[in-house]
Order: C-alpha cells, then sequence, then structure tokens
C-alpha cells in the first residue's frame, strides 16, 4: 500500500511538472511569436523607409560628401584653425564664402567644413545638410533639391521619422513618379519643426 502511494505520488508529481513545462512552452512560444512579429513590423517599417528615402530625390549629396571629403581633413586645417572659421562656426549661423577659380578646392574646403560640422553638431541633436550643385547636372530641379533636403533629415537619425508628414505624403502620393514641390515644402517644414533651434 505504501509502494501504491509513492507510485502515485510520483505520478502526480510527473504529472505537475509536466503541466508546469507545457505552460513554460506555451509562455516561451508566445513570446517569440510576438518578438518574431515586432521584428517583421520593424523590417517592414524600415523597407518603407527606405523606398521613401529613394522617391523623395535621385540626388545623393550625402554621397557625394563622402567621396568628396573622403579624408581630406589634413587640406583643410589651415581653414578649420582660423580665427574667421572659429568665429562663424561658434557664432550665430551666417554665410561664408569661400571664392575661387575652377578647381581651385573649394568644393573640397565645403566638404570638410561640412564634416567639421557634423562631428561638432551631432551630439546636440543638430543635423548639417549640405546641397553640391553642379550646373551639368539637369535633375538639379527645385523639387529634387528640397526633397535632397528633406532625404538628409531623415537619414540623420536610423530610427523613425520625427515627423508623420514624410510618411503621409508618401503613402497619399501612391508612389507617384515624384511628390510635388507644395507636399515637399510642407513635410520639409513639418521634419524641421521637429529638431531643436540652433541659434
Amino acid at each position: 500500500l505504501q509502494a501504491q502511494g509513492v507510485e502515485h505520488a510520483t505520478r502526480v508529481d510527473d504529472l505537475t511538472n509536466g503541466t508546469a513545462a507545457i505552460r513554460f512552452t506555451t509562455e516561451d512560444t508566445h513570446a517569440r511569436i510576438k518578438r518574431l512579429e515586432a521584428a517583421a513590423a520593424l523590417k517592414e517599417l524600415r523597407e518603407e523607409r527606405r523606398a521613401i528615402i529613394e522617391w523623395l530625390s535621385p540626388l545623393q549629396f550625402l554621397r557625394r560628401q563622402s567621396d568628396i571629403f573622403n579624408g581630406k581633413i589634413l587640406m583643410g586645417e589651415k581653414l578649420l584653425d582660423s580665427d574667421e572659421f572659429k568665429a562663424w562656426s561658434e557664432a550665430r549661423p551666417w554665410i561664408l564664402v569661400g571664392y575661387g577659380m575652377p578647381g581651385s578646392g573649394k568644393t573640397v574646403l565645403a566638404s570638410i567644413v561640412v564634416d567639421r560640422l557634423r562631428k561638432n553638431l551631432k551630439p546636440a541633436g543638430v543635423p548639417v545638410l549640405c546641397m553640391y550643385l553642379n550646373y551639368k547636372e539637369r535633375n538639379q530641379t527645385l523639387p529634387n533639391l528640397i526633397g535632397s533636403l528633406l532625404k538628409q533629415l531623415i537619414q540623420f537619425e536610423d530610427d523613425d521619422f520625427r515627423s508623420p508628414e514624410v510618411r503621409k505624403l508618401f503613402r497619399e502620393a501612391a508612389r507617384e513618379a515624384s511628390p510635388l514641390l507644395d507636399d515637399l515644402y510642407e513635410a520639409l517644414r513639418a521634419e524641421v519643426m521637429t529638431f531643436p533651434r540652433y541659434e
């Protein structure tokens, strides 16, 4: 009789442990499903973000900035160390003009300035936008230029858009060939307003 009681207790323990294991496995499965759903949703958002960035403008000024700069910091040390540059970069934003003959290095110096400003201002959450214009490039239209600025703001951070206007513009346009200029202005304004003012 005592052996039967021990055997019965063992079976009850086995059933209890089995039930706990099933409950644990079910909870674990639900948690995994939620993680997979979240990962799928994140992937979908990233794909949409990438499509929006490509749709906004064919111009690639960030890539051009990188290609022009490409470690040429030594060329611009004299400029970056000058009192004029320091006063300009530390004061209220104003225009810095560089003159020179074609091929004298103005574009490279501009890329060095953009790189320095980005390094100094990114920790404060302030984006630095750039454009490199070339009269030979016919696709540098006003909508493409505005779209490029908007694209750079979006690319400033790797997460979701700060303003819902860009996604709304993309979805409402049903992926037209290109966004309308007025819509681009509105989306750019909305996105700019989400960043801290730099004064």
